[in-house]
């Protein structure tokens, strides 16, 4: 999340620059950065929440491991896999 934080304050001061350059008008400037406003004022909420709730918490303790190469190593030949159950 920090990483995306960071590239969305890195845009969002870019914004000033880019209204000027599409010539927009006040209004339109004004309109531009309430839209940044809400922009950042959802991140942090939704940041917020998804740090607060026990539903991402326990979710590493549920959810098998995954990332870069999990898969491979999963689909791999050879590889012990445990017995699905089926319903």
């Amino acid at each position: 999340m920090n990483r995306r934080a960071l590239r969305f304050q890195e845009l969002a001061g870019q914004v000033p620059a880019v209204c000027a350059q599409l010539a927009l008008c006040e209004r339109e400037r004004a309109d531009v950065a309430a839209y940044v406003r809400v922009m950042t004022a959802w991140m942090s909420g939704y940041h917020a929440w998804q740090t607060g709730t026990q539903r991402y918490r326990n979710a590493p303790l549920i959810v098998p491991p995954s990332g870069p190469g999990h898969l491979g190593q999963v689909l791999r030949p050879g590889v012990h896999r445990p017995p699905r159950h089926r319903s």
